[in-house]
């Protein structure tokens, strides 16, 4: 009979802890990406200073394969010529961040994104890449993409007091919490937007022909 009481208050225990650990499990994961988005943040401003206002840019933005606005480095290409840096990458490139770790979240299931393989990639780029390089992250890749006219969509500036400039939303859905992703503003800031349905479908819906709608409810969750 008190083995059945210990096994019962055991039990009821567990039931108690599990959740709590993976709340705060949840939350860790949460607070490392928000940390990565502000550094990436604090770079691009330093970058920006540098050049006028002006955000690092983006071929595929400037080409429409919006699916790619997470990409660093974009591979070598028969018209496009050797591998470069690209987006986000310029900011490593530049020497405005000495690590590409920042560009890589964590994930819920504890599955690291920064690997060995990854890490030797950043420090060893060569021009003959073939494959890409990429980020946890999609840039806005200097476009305003509230507007609905593609000739409106360049060039943006980081004084822009509405600009998004990355969000984790397209690449790791809910990686913060159920219902829920981060972005980064281009004061510097991160934001948690609680838009379960968005969190959801962000990422199944990331074609490139959707990007325009995607990015404009991710803008919308934001302000």
């Amino acid at each position: 009979m008190e083995l059945v009481v210990a096994l019962g208050v055991g039990l009821g225990i567990l039931a108690l802890v599990f959740p709590a650990l993976s709340e705060a499990r949840t939350l860790a994961v949460r607070s490392v990406t928000q940390s990565n988005l502000r550094q990436i943040g604090v770079a691009t401003h330093a970058y920006t200073q540098a050049r006028s206002g002006k955000l690092p840019d983006s071929l595929p933005a400037e080409v429409g394969r919006y699916a790619w606005l997470n990409l660093v480095r974009l591979p070598r290409d028969s018209e496009l010529g050797d591998a470069r840096w690209d987006g986000f990458g310029q900011l490593f490139a530049n020497g405005y961040t000495d690590t590409g770790e920042i560009f890589h979240a964590p994930t819920v299931e504890g599955e690291p994104t920064w690997t060995h393989d990854i890490s030797y990639r950043w420090a060893t780029p060569r021009p003959d890449e073939t494959e890409p390089l990429a980020c946890s992250y999609d840039y806005c890749g200097d476009l305003r993409w509230e507007s609905d006219s593609a000739s409106r969509r360049r060039h943006r500036r980081i004084d822009d007091r509405y600009l998004v400039l990355a969000t984790d939303a397209i690449r790791c859905p809910n990686i913060g919490g159920q219902g829920g992703f981060s972005v980064l503003r281009g004061d510097a800031s991160v934001l948690w937007c609680d838009r379960p349905v968005l969190a959801s479908q962000a990422g199944m819906l990331a074609e490139d022909d959707s990007f325009p709608a995607i990015w404009r409810a991710i803008i919308d969750a934001a302000h």
